[in-house]
């Protein structure tokens, strides 16, 4: 509906990690500090990112993601579902595809794609290491995962980022759209 969403936002002096900030419509550059939204007001947690899909946002906390519809008339947006422990501890977690919205976390890969979260690592991520064999995805709370989208191969590209032992330097996994 032409509007902008500013989320983990400092505000009157003050940062505010669950704020929402909403643009009116079609003034991107207007963000009245009399237009928020807050969800989950301390929790513990903050927004990390924010994605958008079709007539939703995507707010991802570290712990959390809210899909909020903003389908509607400005200032009538509502969560449509959260979901505990789908959040992700980085902005490079998520990316968006063709497709829906991709992310990683430790607890494997997902895709929102309008209707549904879909757990993609439940399926087989082929590992593009020289032995080209396949394995299961291993993430850990110690590194944090980077996720990409190739559109020409409709690739997710997700890089474990193993800053520890240097393991996964040469690896990374795909899923693959076409298959």
């Amino acid at each position: 509906n032409g509007r902008l969403f500013a989320g983990n936002v400092y505000q009157g002096g003050k940062a505010m990690g669950d704020r929402m900030l909403i643009s009116p419509a079609w003034n991107y550059d207007i963000l009245p500090e009399i237009n928020f939204l807050d969800l989950a007001i301390g929790d513990g947690d903050e927004i990390v990112k924010l994605e958008s899909y079709a007539d939703r946002v995507l707010q991802f906390k570290k712990r959390h993601l809210y899909i909020l519809n903003v389908g509607g008339d400005e200032g009538e947006e509502f969560v449509e579902s959260e979901h505990k422990n789908m959040g992700v501890e980085n902005p490079s977690q998520t990316c968006e595809t063709e497709f829906g919205i991709a992310w990683v976390n430790s607890r494997g890969v997902f895709l929102y794609d309008g209707e549904k979260v879909n757990d993609l690592s439940s399926k087989k991520l082929k590992i593009t290491d020289t032995t080209n064999r396949y394995r299961a995805l291993n993430i850990t709370e110690s590194n944090i995962p980077l996720i990409g989208y190739h559109p020409n191969n409709k690739w997710l590209i997700i890089h474990p980022q193993s800053n520890v032992t240097g393991a996964y330097e040469d690896e990374a996994w795909i899923f693959d759209f076409k298959v």
